[in-house]
């Protein structure tokens, strides 16, 4: 069955069970709300850099491509790939989609991210919270 006489196998035997144009869509699973960047949150951040890439802050030569983006910030020594930054104030700043991209200046300037958010965007400082109570 399925081979003729002599060993050889017919044409057209062998035929796919699933068509080949048949795709399964990859969805993406949706950001929770508290990870999205907000219209407003990405309003403000380019307003504050003055609707300019970060990027032509620090070296002149860059010449931005494509249109202006909220780039993720991550603290020094949470740069984990695939894991985002928070979507606050504090870790974002406009980088156009040339210097946003993987292998972009943002990818290699993390430090001067860092230094320039610090500048404009200074964090609240935290009190410290003594849960074992006072020392006797």
């Amino acid at each position: 069955m399925g081979a003729a006489a002599g060993g050889e196998v017919r044409p057209g035997i062998l035929r796919r069970r699933v068509k080949l144009t048949t795709r399964v869509a990859f969805h993406r699973r949706p950001r929770p709300a508290a990870e999205r960047v907000t219209p407003e949150l990405h309003d403000y951040v380019l307003e504050r850099d003055g609707w300019r890439c970060i990027a032509t802050r620090f070296d002149p030569t860059h010449r931005c491509q494509g249109q202006l983006t909220f780039e993720h910030v991550p603290d020094a020594g949470d740069n984990i790939y695939g894991v985002r930054a928070p979507s606050d104030k504090y870790h974002g700043v406009a980088a156009c989609l040339g210097a946003n991209s993987p292998e972009g200046w943002c990818s290699t300037h993390r430090d001067d991210e860092r230094a320039w958010l610090a500048l404009i965007e200074p964090r609240p400082v935290e009190e410290h919270v003594d849960v074992a109570g006072p020392a006797d």
